[in-house]
């Protein structure tokens, strides 16, 4: 006979049921999405069973498994019933030493002793189950491997969301002739300003297209961007950010004229369309928008103050279909952001310039990340104590000819623009720790590889999991690997890329500052992060005075007193390594040293004869 501790019922418990009753996925069919979820959270937390369980009102049943002893169990007893009460993560060390669960029948008849869970919530914060994973014997979780227990959660909770809206929608298209109207009208109108879509814009534009070839009429657009929109949502909330969408678009429709057309394409971004525009009278809109634009949005007692740039496009010649004319206006628009915001600019030749040379950095870069042409290039890093190679940076190439001239932090920052960085940060983690795996293997114990990340790439969740299941895949460490933070600028001022630093830093990953010296968000960032190398940039590397020497002396000892490992980079001649030495700078990179190269397992094994030569008191 046993006896099992019962958990509390939720005060929520009768919306949360209603809410995993309307999901429709209790006793459906094993779905391979989510068993590839459920496999994942048990590889990277270490555990022989891993389950996605939903907690019903008299039972818990498992949607995915892995190993799990059994699939069905009423709901007092197993784990999740508890989870589903927590805002977090569920940890449970040794079930036989907790009295909620030392009775229950998967620890007593099973043996499982470990368990941890993160409740799967719908969108109105509902815990409808539960990501778990379980061991037979005591232990804890790293607290990145909590934090992937959540993001996996999420993953699931999103794809069994996708599933139901699927299934849902097919139902409403069969729905009363009132629904189907307001299907047309979603369809075509952007549901929080009311105003047009991209859709009913681009629809109207390619209406005009025959008027405008034979010349009956000459139509003009106005894209209108508002400007750091993003800080208004961070400082002020997106209650107040949505305020200000409404409000603006309010304005756009109250200055345009009785013809024109006014359209949201999204987020900030919105057109205004001049069907039959006589000369001047886009760009004198523009600046009646601007001014109108400018006037503060009052908000719950604040003045949110905002501007906006715009672009000006007119059909052409060259303008073969809405799409045409809307890069034109676009292209515009970022021309004025460019030059300084809160303007206007009329698309010209110097416009389409620019725009011809971005349309072909970015088909380049889309080319290259889809067509597999991209390689990394290793260049060692030399410990100046001992003359060994203490890790290898893994330098983003690519092979494709023909290519435009563009270096790597533009390469980067275009595949940010067009939303491919996931692929390059998946592709640069896994195949630097490729490399640092064989050259474990190869008997360099110690071997570990440097990678670069910027900021929109730290501000994505799923950097944590892709460290972590490229460090897994390869049976590595997290000390193989070191994170190298370019756009100091942009990481300082933003909060979840610090967050994501952190995570990874408690996941034994090591976390370096690039380029430091080079502004005061480096020096900012000092203050708030813990770093465990400093980069000095190379400014500040060669010494042609005494002053230049000081300078960097005390860089040097500003990152030791930090607790900080100094490395300085871009070393090409040798009098420049013993001013290192000299100053106590611990690691050196740069060509004196040795070039980027392919990672060859037999390279840079013995120490480096120029710094093993240096005198030691030098």
């Amino acid at each position: 006979m046993y006896r099992v501790m019962r958990a509390p019922i939720p005060t929520n418990e009768r919306a949360r049921l209603e809410a995993l009753l309307e999901l429709d996925v209790l006793d459906t069919a094993s779905d391979a999405r989510l068993d590839e979820i459920v496999g994942l959270a048990a590889d990277l937390c270490g555990a022989p069973m891993a389950a996605l369980s939903l907690v019903d009102s008299e039972r818990q049943w498992c949607k995915a498994h892995r190993g799990m002893p059994v699939t069905e169990l009423p709901r007092h007893e197993f784990f999740c019933a508890h989870t589903i009460l927590e805002d977090a993560v569920m940890v449970v060390p040794d079930a036989a030493a907790d009295a909620r669960f030392s009775d229950q029948r998967l620890v007593t008849e099973h043996g499982i002793r470990f368990y941890a869970g993160a409740p799967l919530l719908t969108a109105e914060g509902l815990a409808v189950g539960t990501i778990c994973v379980a061991d037979t014997v005591a232990r804890h979780l790293q607290p990145w491997q909590e934090k992937i227990l959540q993001i996996l959660a999420r993953q699931a909770m999103a794809t069994i969301r996708l599933d139901h809206l699927v299934d849902s929608h097919a139902d409403v298209l069969d729905d009363l002739d009132m629904a189907k109207r307001n299907l047309h009208f979603l369809s075509t109108h952007d549901p929080l300003t009311g105003v047009l879509n991209r859709r009913a814009v681009t629809d109207l534009l390619d209406g005009l297209a025959t008027a405008n070839a034979s010349g009956a009429t000459s139509t003009a657009v106005l894209f209108v961007d508002l400007d750091h929109f993003r800080d208004v949502n961070d400082a002020y909330g997106h209650e107040a950010g949505d305020r200000v969408l409404v409000t603006v678009a309010d304005r756009i429709h109250l200055g345009a004229r009785g013809d024109d057309s006014v359209a949201r394409l999204a987020s900030d971004e919105f057109v205004v369309v001049l069907p039959n525009a006589t000369p001047f009278a886009p760009e004198a809109l523009a600046r009646r928008l601007l001014q109108a634009i400018a006037v503060p949005v009052e908000h719950q007692g604040l003045a949110i103050n905002i501007s906006a740039s715009i672009g000006v496009a007119r059909w052409g010649e060259h303008v073969l279909s809405a799409g045409d004319l809307l890069r034109d206006a676009s292209a515009a628009m970022n021309y004025a952001k460019v030059e300084g915001r809160n303007r206007v600019v009329t698309f010209e030749d110097r416009v389409a310039d620019d725009l011809t040379r971005r349309l072909d950095t970015h088909g380049f870069v889309r080319h290259v990340v889809r067509s597999g042409a991209l390689r990394l290039d290793f260049q060692p890093l030399w410990s100046l104590t001992t003359g060994s190679v203490v890790a290898h940076e893994a330098l983003l190439r690519w092979d494709s000819p023909g290519a435009p001239t563009i270096g790597p932090s533009e390469f980067v920052a275009v595949a940010e623009e067009i939303g491919l960085v996931s692929e390059i940060t998946r592709f640069t983690i896994h195949e630097a720790c490729r490399l640092a795996a064989r050259r474990r293997a190869a008997g360099e114990s110690d071997s570990c590889v440097t990678v670069n990340l910027s900021s929109v790439q730290l501000e994505r969740d799923e950097v944590i999991l892709e460290v972590a299941t490229a460090l897994n895949d390869h049976g590595l460490g997290p000390s193989a690997l070191i994170l190298e933070l370019t756009e100091s600028a942009k990481l300082a001022e933003s909060g979840p890329g610090q967050a994501t630093l952190r995570e990874l830093q408690h996941m034994g990953v090591r976390i370096a500052l690039d380029d430091f010296g080079t502004g005061f968000a480096s020096l900012a960032l000092l203050r708030s992060f813990p770093f465990d190398y400093m980069k000095i940039d190379r400014s500040f590397v060669t010494v042609q005075s005494d002053a230049d020497r000081d300078v960097l002396r005390s860089l040097v000892q500003l990152g030791h007193s930090l607790g900080m490992m100094v490395i300085a980079e871009g070393i090409e001649e040798p009098a420049v390594l013993a001013q290192l030495r000299d100053v106590g700078c611990d690691v050196a990179q740069g060509y004196l040293l040795g070039r980027p190269g392919p990672g060859d397992l037999d390279a840079h094994r013995e120490p480096h004869p120029l710094i093993a030569g240096l005198p030691i008191d030098a």
